[in-house]
């Protein structure tokens, strides 16, 4: 009964306003379906009630999603904020297009009715979104420089590793060998097997660890 509209790859700028608080948000939301749904019920005759919209804080990457049954669409606060227009030109219709098609043809999903739903409307018939949260962006740099950092901290020229090598075959060989430098993105270990030399990313998420 949940369908959502998810994040794709592409990016779009995205502005972020700390000042704007849940409350204006929801109004700006608010105002923007009564406008849709208005809009929804000139061209499908519509009697049921408008769905409500709630500004929900456990949605992360997922823009939006619509409870037919219970006609109640849940936005992301964040990707809200940094990309209202978006929101109200696109997301916004996007889900309440679902609560048509399924009153209208009793569509679930992203089935023939809702795309025919969303083109009527103006609007292609889209699955996903292209928008990114530059606040969780951030967090996602942050939290993956705190860890190679950590990973840096925690090895010493004389330590014994190992890591998974990957080869263009995907085939997997354990090198283990002892660190000779260490700096802050790489460790250079020289294989006990062969005396190569490796140099490691700390990022590479090879499996690094000591042996």
């Amino acid at each position: 009964m949940l369908y959502f509209c998810t994040v794709a790859s592409e990016q779009h700028k995205s502005v972020y306003d700390p000042s704007m608080d849940q409350n204006e948000l929801q109004r700006i939301a608010e105002d923007c379906v009564t406008v849709a749904w208005a809009k929804f019920s000139r061209l499908y005759k519509l009697t049921k009630p408008c769905p409500i919209i709630i500004i929900n804080n456990r949605l992360k990457t997922t823009a939006g999603r619509c409870d037919y049954l219970k006609r109640v669409i849940d936005l992301s606060p964040l990707l809200f904020n940094e990309n209202i227009s978006e929101f109200k030109s696109v997301i916004i219709p996007h889900e309440i297009a679902h609560q048509v098609a399924w009153d209208i043809h009793g569509d679930s999903g992203h089935g023939e009715y809702w795309k025919s739903v969303m083109v009527k409307y103006g609007l292609p018939p889209a699955r996903c979104h292209h928008l990114v949260s530059a606040v969780i962006e951030s967090n996602r740099t942050a939290n993956t420089q705190r860890k190679i950092r950590k990973m840096a901290e925690s090895f010493t020229v004389g330590d014994t590793c190992a890591w998974d090598h990957t080869d263009r075959q995907k085939n997997i060989t354990i090198i283990s060998g002892v660190v000779i430098r260490v700096n802050v993105k790489t460790i250079t270990m020289v294989d006990r097997v062969t005396r190569k030399e490796w140099r490691v990313p700390f990022e590479n998420h090879c499996n690094l660890r000591h042996a």
